[in-house]
C-alpha cells in the first residue's frame, strides 16, 4: 500500500479508538487493488474513490461514506457496512458474502464535483453480478437498484426495500425476505427456492419465469402481480395449519422417505429444524430435500446418505460422519462442521428446474458460506463445485 494512504489509514484507526489521529478523507482517491482487509475505517470518507478490485474483507466500514465510489469486483466479504452510505456506487461483481449491511443505503445518487464541474455517482446503483450469500441487509435501502444476476443465498433481508429494483435472475434461495418491499420490482427468472416471503409486499411485481418452489408466503401481498409462467400459484399464500404436537424423528424420517419415493404424492417433506438429535444414526437413508436448520446433529452418522438439496443452515454437525454421502446442492451456511468426517463425498451442482419442470440452464451448488470447518476431513471429496468452501 502507498505510504501516504497507509499513514491516513493508521491515523484513522487511532481516531476511531479515541487515541488522537484524525478521520480519513479519501475522497476521489485512486485505491485500485489495495488491501484494506480487517482495517478499522468506520465513518471514513471514500466519496467517488476508485476502489475497483480492492480488498475490504472483514473491515469495519460502519457509517462509512462511499457515495459514488467504484467498488466493482472488490472483496467485501465479512465486512461491517452497517449504516454505510453506498448511494450511486458501482458494486458490479463485488463479493459481499457474510457482510453486514443492516440499514445501509444502496439507492442511486448523483452529485457534482465542484472542482471539475462534472457529475459523479449513478442514478441507478449497479450491484449486478454481485455475491451477497449469507449477508445481512436487514432494513437496507435497495429501491430502484440494479441487482440483475446477483446472489443472495441464505441472506437476511428482513424489511429491506427493493421497490422498483431490477432483480432479474437473482438467486434468493433460502433467503429471509420477510416483510420486504418488492413492489414494482422485476423478478423475472429469479430463484426464490425455500425463501421466506412472509408478509412481503409484491404488489405489481413481474415474476415471469421465477421459481418459488418451497417458498413460504404467508401474509404476502400479491395484488397486480404479473405471474407469467412462474410457479407462484403453487406457493402457499395463506396461513397454514401448523402441527402443534411435535412429531417423532422416526415418523418425520419415514414420512419423508415416502414423499421422496412417491415424488411427493405420499408422505410429507421432512423438517427437523431446531431438533436435538445428537448421535442420530441414519446411515444410508435418502433424506434428499430435508430441512435441518439449526438442528443439533453433533456426532450423528449420515454416512452414505442422499442429502441432495438438504438445508443444514446453522446446524451443529461437530464430529458428524458424512463419509460417502451425496450432498449435491446442499446448504451448510453458518453450520458448525468442526471435526466432521466428509470423506469421499459427492458435492456436485444440481440443475434448477423452471416452473412446469423444464430446464433453466442454471444449477445450485453446495454452499458453505460462514461454516466452521476446522479439522474437517475432506479426503477423496470433489469440492470443485463448492466455490465458497475455501473461505469457510
Amino acid at each position: 500500500m502507498d505510504e501516504k494512504i497507509l499513514a491516513i489509514v493508521k491515523a484513522h484507526a487511532l481516531w476511531a479508538a479515541g487515541r488522537g489521529g484524525r478521520p480519513a478523507d479519501l475522497t476521489g482517491a485512486e485505491l485500485r487493488r489495495l488491501d484494506f482487509a480487517k482495517r478499522v475505517l468506520r465513518e471514513a470518507k471514500f466519496v467517488r474513490a476508485d476502489c475497483e478490485a480492492a480488498t475490504f474483507r472483514g473491515a469495519d466500514l460502519s457509517q462509512t461514506d462511499f457515495f459514488g465510489a467504484n467498488l466493482a469486483n472488490s472483496n467485501l466479504e465479512g465486512a461491517n457496512l452497517t449504516g454505510a452510505n453506498l448511494r450511486g456506487v458501482n458494486l458490479y461483481g463485488a463479493l459481499l458474502d457474510g457482510a453486514n449491511l443492516t440499514g445501509a443505503d444502496l439507492r442511486g445518487g448523483t452529485a457534482i464535483n465542484y472542482e471539475t464541474g462534472k457529475a459523479f455517482g449513478a442514478k441507478v446503483s449497479n450491484l449486478s453480478k454481485g455475491r451477497f450469500d449469507a449477508a445481512t441487509l436487514a432494513g437496507a435501502q435497495l429501491n430502484g437498484v440494479n441487482l440483475e444476476g446477483s446472489s443472495f443465498v441464505g441472506a437476511n433481508l428482513k424489511g429491506a426495500n427493493f421497490g422498483g429494483a431490477d432483480l432479474r435472475h437473482v438467486d434468493f434461495s433460502e433467503a429471509d425476505l420477510s416483510g420486504t418491499n418488492l413492489r414494482d420490482s422485476q423478478l423475472s427468472g429469479a430463484l426464490l427456492v425455500d425463501a421466506n416471503l412472509e408478509n412481503a409486499d409484491l404488489t405489481n411485481a413481474k415474476v415471469k419465469g421465477a421459481t418459488f418452489q418451497g417458498a413460504t408466503m404467508t401474509g404476502a401481498r400479491l395484488d397486480g402481480v404479473d405471474r407469467g409462467d412462474s410457479d407462484l400459484d403453487g406457493a402457499p399464500v395463506s396461513a397454514d395449519d401448523r402441527v402443534t404436537v411435535e412429531i417423532s424423528v422416526d415418523q418425520v424420517l419415514g414420512d419423508h422417505e415416502a414423499w421422496v419415493a412417491s415424488a411427493g404424492s405420499k408422505g410429507a417433506r421432512g423438517d427437523l429444524s431446531d431438533r436435538a438429535m445428537k448421535g442420530l444414526n441414519v446411515a444410508g437413508r435418502d433424506l434428499s430435500g430435508m430441512a435441518f436448520r439449526d438442528a443439533d446433529l453433533s456426532g450423528a452418522d449420515l454416512s452414505a446418505c442422499r442429502l441432495m438439496l438438504c438445508d443444514f443452515s446453522g446446524a451443529q454437525l461437530t464430529k458428524a460422519i458424512l463419509n460417502g454421502a451425496d450432498a449435491s446442492g446442499a446448504t451448510f451456511i453458518g453450520a458448525d462442521l468442526r471435526g466432521a468426517q466428509l470423506r469421499d463425498m459427492t458435492l456436485g451442482a444440481v440443475p434448477i428446474k423452471a416452473a412446469g419442470g423444464g430446464a433453466t440452464g442454471r444449477v445450485k451448488a453446495p454452499t458453505f458460506a460462514g461454516a466452521l470447518m476446522a479439522g474437517v476431513d475432506l479426503a477423496g471429496s470433489d469440492t470443485a463445485a463448492c466455490g465458497d468452501l475455501q473461505g469457510a
